[in-house]
């Protein structure tokens, strides 16, 4: 949301930091009248001094930009919820109405009640109404905070009864109904007992939400009723700390998204089960790990698993009532696109805790088989592509799908390994990397998978003027930590860093072709350091930025147009990436055109799992192959897995866009 509107807050051409925005939009048929009454609200807002003066006021016109400024302001309660710290805002003194022209010294005096109470803030609203949405920032899982919650309510309450408003313009009325006798008064709110008497006299539709029937002993509903933060409360410090992710969901909603083309949250999209969207998956990890606490069960991730196989299964044969198992069928319904972790206002990284409870869950029950080979894969390529012809047989009989793997992909062949051979840049000394060298990071998938993607990355690199060197291949870990086999994934993330920070340390740049294991180095590698991992693997689109600034762009009169698909972590992660490709494909004669698709709905090993096929293509449909279909024009995707899923269903082998930019500089140099 921010991004879109950086280039005008972050332009401050001298004037004070951007504390507040004001929006304010005219329309209408008459255009010349609309210049007229802007140009007024200008100049009086330039004319305007002291403390309260405004800063200045900048005119748009372009409705892309008026748009992305009305999107910011429509995500501002789920970005108010990203706030870094414990405190996290709170709606509960929000919907207060006053008569507008009286909104700046109510506005003052709201400040003031806050401030003495010692909280920070958001604010919001509709000025032209005088209706304005507040949210403290309270830690409500401690006791004074959510003592707070019932003095701050009394004082607003006051405040706006005060200055002849409300305490509910738009929605909350029932939350706090028991503030409705002092505003409507005994005459009205006599009246409202009437007819709540007379329609439902028993009090049972919305039991003291607005009034209660006359001649009835019931009580209005108070604000002091039971809060989440008394049920967070319960869990214990470490475990808060460890899972801030699922404890931070302030219940927002935004992952409840129908849009096929915005990339969260792909599960929600096709089951529609409420379990299936980042809010759901944290709500069940907080009960979770209430009832752990209550337990007085530890949990040490890092600590080895105790008992043994034969433990396991005898837990799993007992099958005793555990809440665990109702956790594990949410979390195995997630695709670990890590949309969320981009696109979530404060940001839920449901794939991370989804990880950890993995590992929890199975050092107390046995794994399946499939989640066994499925993390193992990175390591066993390499033996594999040396027998490719036999292992893709292999492949494909019934050992894959006994385990319930399908449409398994097919090794390369002839392999990188083969295609390089008397290659330079598989010559790798450390000793001899200079900050001309352009060092690619290997990827299972890449160069076992798609080596010719690896291929055109080395001439992209050589054609631009670098030294191309090809880091001798090692296993990520990514399919460890998606599987939950985070014990073993630390173990790889302190193996490959020493390797990684040496080659940053002679100043040359590291690449990674595929998104989602290239974006592990700077999400799950610092999780699991707790730091910064001290180097970084740019996104190939990212050093395409960096090697082509101040380089004259290439002639694009006679370029065909092509079509790019993205990957979902892509997206999420590094919102600046469409327009990174965009820019790069352009400067050097191979246009695109960014597609906005959601998930392709295979994501890693997801849509190889049989229980997950179906639910694979339908978020396919959904959205990439409405895009695909009657268009005559190239179509490129920058995530294997994602080119894997059109070849799967559709039959149709998609390339990475370096390869069309390889072709481009081939042309060229010819």
């Amino acid at each position: 949301a921010y991004l879109p509107v950086a280039s005008i807050l972050d332009d401050d051409g001298g004037a004070a930091e951007v504390r507040a925005i004001n929006l304010v939009e005219y329309a209408g048929d008459d255009a010349p009248t609309i210049d007229a009454r802007v140009a007024a609200l200008v100049a009086s807002i330039d004319a305007m001094t002291g403390p309260d003066a405004p800063s200045g006021a900048t005119v748009m016109r372009d409705a892309k930009q008026i748009n992305a400024f009305w999107t910011l302001r429509k995500r501002s309660v789920g970005l108010l919820g990203n706030l870094p710290g414990r405190r996290k805002p709170i709606a509960f003194v929000e919907d207060t109405v006053v008569p507008p022209e009286r909104l700046r010294d109510f506005v003052r005096e709201f400040r003031a009640i806050l401030d003495d109470a010692g909280f920070t803030y958001g604010m919001f609203g509709h000025v032209d109404v005088g209706c304005l949405h507040v949210r403290p920032a309270l830690d409500l899982k401690d006791e004074r905070d959510a003592d707070a919650v019932r003095r701050i309510s009394d004082a607003v309450a006051r405040l706006v009864r005060r200055y002849g408003g409300i305490i509910w313009g738009e929605h909350g009325k029932g939350v706090r109904g028991e503030y409705n006798p002092m505003f409507f008064g005994d005459v009205i709110y006599g009246a409202m007992r009437e007819v709540k008497a007379a329609f439902d006299p028993r009090g049972q539709l919305n039991p003291g939400k607005i009034a209660t029937p006359t001649n009835s002993t019931a009580t209005l509903l108070t604000i002091d009723t039971e809060m989440r933060g008394r049920f967070d409360r319960q869990i214990t410090p470490p475990l808060l700390e460890r899972f801030d992710d699922a404890v931070r969901c302030n219940g927002n909603g935004q992952c409840h998204n129908d849009h096929a083309d915005v990339v969260m949250c792909p599960s929600w999209k096709e089951t529609r089960d409420r379990r299936h969207t980042p809010k759901g998956r944290a709500a069940l990890m907080r009960e979770w790990l209430r009832l752990l606490s209550n337990a007085d069960a530890t949990f040490d991730p890092d600590a080895p698993a105790r008992g043994g196989f034969l433990r396991r299964r005898l837990n799993a044969w007992r099958r005793e009532p555990d809440f665990s198992h109702e956790v594990l069928d949410a979390m195995r319904g997630c695709l670990a696109c890590k949309a969320c972790a981009g696109q979530c206002p404060v940001k839920v990284d449901v794939p991370d805790f989804r990880a950890e409870f993995l590992q929890a869950y199975h050092d107390r029950y046995p794994r399946p088989l499939r989640d066994r080979l499925v993390a193992g894969i990175e390591s066993a390529l390499p033996r594999a592509a040396r027998v490719a012809g036999l292992a893709n047989v292999l492949t494909h009989l019934a050992p894959a799908r006994l385990v319930g793997l399908v449409d398994a992909p097919v090794l390369a062949t002839p392999t990188l390994a083969a295609r390089l051979r008397d290659d330079p840049a598989r010559r790798y000394d450390v000793g001899a990397l200079s900050a001309n060298s352009v060092v690619i990071v290997p990827d299972a998938f890449s160069t076992f998978y798609t080596p010719q993607v690896v291929v055109a990355l080395i001439a992209v690199i050589r054609a631009l003027g670098f030294e191309a060197m090809l880091m001798p291949y090692f296993v990520n870990g990514k399919s460890m930590h998606v599987k939950g086999f985070t014990r073993r994934f630390r173990t790889i993330v302190r193996r490959n860093v020493p390797r990684l920070r040496a080659a940053a340390a002679t100043g040359a740049t590291l690449v990674g072709i595929d998104p989602a294991v290239t974006l592990t180095y700077r999400d799950e590698y610092r999780r699991a350091l707790g730091a910064d991992p001290g180097f970084r693997v740019l996104m190939v689109q990212e050093w395409l930025g960096e090697a082509l600034a101040g380089r004259p762009a290439r002639p694009v009169d006679a370029a065909p147009m092509r079509r790019l698909f993205m990957h979902c972590t892509e997206r999420a992660l590094t919102p600046t990436s469409m327009r990174q490709w965009a820019d790069a494909c352009a400067r050097l004669g191979a246009p695109v055109e960014v597609v906005d698709a959601g998930c392709c709905g295979m994501c890693g090993a997801y849509g190889h799992e049989r229980d997950h096929v179906e639910q694979s293509r339908g978020i396919y449909a959904r959205s990439w192959a409405r895009h695909l279909g009657g268009s005559d024009l190239e179509h490129l995707a920058t995530g294997y897995s994602c080119r894997s899923q059109v070849k799967r269903i559709d039959g149709v082998d998609l390339r990475h866009p370096i390869e069309v930019l390889a072709d481009a500089l081939r042309g060229e140099a010819s």
